[in-house]
């Protein structure tokens, strides 16, 4: 505060303190309208995308008075000895137009493109009152567009999928891909059978919005230790094959064997071999044997041109039914023999196909860990 002002501030009321006693003067003081409020009003942020919300503010209003401080004389003479502006107050904020409410702020949320203008009138503490608009455009979201290779390198031949996300914009999105790879759609696919790297574009259109985005392919030459054991395992694969094919056969095999016993023993026991056997032993000793003829052997049949006929008769058809009853036998021990060797043979092919399995198994992991290159799997 300047000396000045100082002084002034001293000596005023020490006047009318003078004048009030000497001259029997009135004071008082009074607050008065100044100039014109100014109604401040503004839309941030003023170009939004669709979607987005707007915040509108009118703090920065505001209104000037005046401070009157005046004196009256005893006849009534009154007159202002001093007049100050002072800070006048806003009472009312009213928006109206294409969003409506009331405070020194509102937010709105816009959903369709355009332009909104708002008003905002202000009151302030004389009933005076003033106004100002602001103004917000609404666009579509701004269009973004991301693009991606997948995989991103390998060793060739290597497929590869080029692909572009789009966001913003209308919704409605055009597609057009230039470069390693050509076409108008959102992926793209391509096989490269040399070693580079491969970069395609992708250049998206949304309305009135374009934008773009890259992305690149690394192909690598084959691997020369991958390529010895992709080698092995296809030799490994072809023995497995082998092996297995063995597997079925000797199945199939002893799936028939097992048939074939199965009704050489069906034929013994429905035509009775055995109880034929028994009721042709049962019925005597055969003339001229010095005992009869066991069960389950063929007896030494002597004499036989000897012996009554009666006992003749028995003894060859006990003769028939043993030769029988030995023939089936022995091919059943024959079917047994076969069978058990084929089993056999099914355990070494079962030993053969895990011992080929692991092998590839085992061929299939050092691939898998292969670091050449480095990002190759």
């Amino acid at each position: 505060m300047s000396k000045r002002r100082i002084i002034l501030a001293t000596l005023i009321p020490l006047l009318i303190l003078v004048g009030v006693v000497a001259f029997k003067l009135w004071a008082g003081e009074e607050i008065l309208p100044g100039d014109t409020p100014v109604a401040v009003a503004t839309a941030s942020p003023s170009t939004v995308a669709v979607g987005k919300t707007v915040s509108f503010d009118g703090s920065g209003s505001y209104d000037k008075d005046i401070k009157v401080t005046w004196q009256e004389t005893e006849s009534g003479w009154k007159y202002n000895f001093l007049e100050v502006e002072i800070a006048g107050k806003v009472l009312k904020y009213e928006w109206s137009g294409d969003v409506s409410g009331s405070g020194k702020s509102i937010t709105k949320t816009f959903n369709k493109e355009g332009t909104y203008t708002v008003t905002l009138k202000i009151t302030a503490d004389h009933d005076e009152t003033a106004t100002a608009s602001a103004s917000v455009k609404v666009v579509p979201p701004l269009l973004k567009v991301s693009a991606s290779a997948s995989p991103s390198s390998g060793v060739v031949p290597l497929n590869v999928t080029f692909a572009a996300s789009a966001s913003g914009g209308t919704g409605s999105y055009k597609y057009i891909w230039s470069g390693a790879v050509s076409g108008s759609s959102s992926s793209i696919s391509k096989t490269f059978n040399d070693a580079g790297t491969y970069t395609a574009t992708v250049t998206v259109a949304s309305g009135k919005q374009s934008d773009f985005d890259s992305a690149s392919a690394t192909v690598y030459p084959p691997c020369p230790v991958c390529e010895k054991l992709k080698a092995e395992r296809e030799r490994l694969q072809t023995d497995l094959d082998i092996t297995e094919w063995d597997l079925d056969g000797v199945k199939v095999d002893l799936r028939a064997l097992y048939w074939e016993w199965y009704y050489i023993k069906k034929e013994i026991r429905e035509r009775k071999i055995e109880k034929e056997i028994k009721r042709v032993a049962r019925k005597g000793v055969l003339w001229g044997l010095s005992s009869a003829i066991p069960l389950g052997k063929i007896g030494s049949l002597v004499s036989l041109a000897a012996a009554p006929a009666g006992h003749r008769g028995r003894a060859e058809r006990l003769g028939e039914l043993l030769a029988e009853r030995k023939k089936l036998l022995d091919k059943l021990n024959e079917i047994n023999e076969k069978i058990k060797k084929l089993r056999e043979q099914l355990e070494e092919l079962k030993k053969e196909k895990e011992r080929l399995e692991n092998e590839i198994k085992k061929i299939d992991e050092e691939i898998k860990n292969c670091k050449y290159p480095p990002t190759h799997k």
